[in-house]
């Protein structure tokens, strides 16, 4: 599990796994707040309103946004007791807190880099207005602080 995003008012966790070893259906118990279903195929479902889930891999990984923060004393429950991947998550001890962090991935049109990866000067600049007071951000990476692959372009 991995939490992108966690604010005030809506939390982005993505969640992987494996079927094989799962060997069935299971339940994802959000902090008793939402309840995600997994079929024997992989495949999430919800009725908890509010609660979007986006398949990443098929059968093996989705990325779930819920309407409330996930807190210290929040839990996830995977499985029903009994089961052989039943297992309650606290939260506080995964948990970390910060100020001002952030994890970006975006998408662009590529066409005009016709050298890919090989393009130079590989630079990534960044300029952001955060919020409705539009708090002003920048950032800048050059060719040492990058990692390029075939079509990816990582902050080392």
């Amino acid at each position: 599990m991995k939490s992108h995003i966690i604010a005030p008012t809506e939390t982005v966790l993505t969640i992987k796994y494996k079927m094989k070893d799962i060997g069935g259906a299971f339940p994802i118990d959000i902090d008793g707040r939402a309840l995600i279903d997994v079929d024997a195929f992989g495949v999430a479902t919800t009725v908890t309103p509010g609660v979007l889930i986006e398949e990443e891999e098929e059968g093996k990984e989705i990325t779930l946004t819920f309407p409330f923060p996930l807190l210290d004393a929040s839990i996830i429950t995977i499985g029903t007791l009994g089961d052989s991947v039943y297992r309650v998550l606290n939260v506080v001890e995964g948990l970390k807190g910060s100020i001002g962090r952030f994890e970006l991935e975006a998408n662009f049109d590529a066409s005009p880099f016709t050298a890919g990866a090989a393009t130079l000067p590989r630079t990534i600049e960044l300029d952001i207005d955060v919020g409705a007071q539009r708090y002003f951000g920048s950032a800048s990476l050059g060719e040492s602080e990058l990692s390029v692959k075939k079509d990816k372009w990582r902050s080392k």
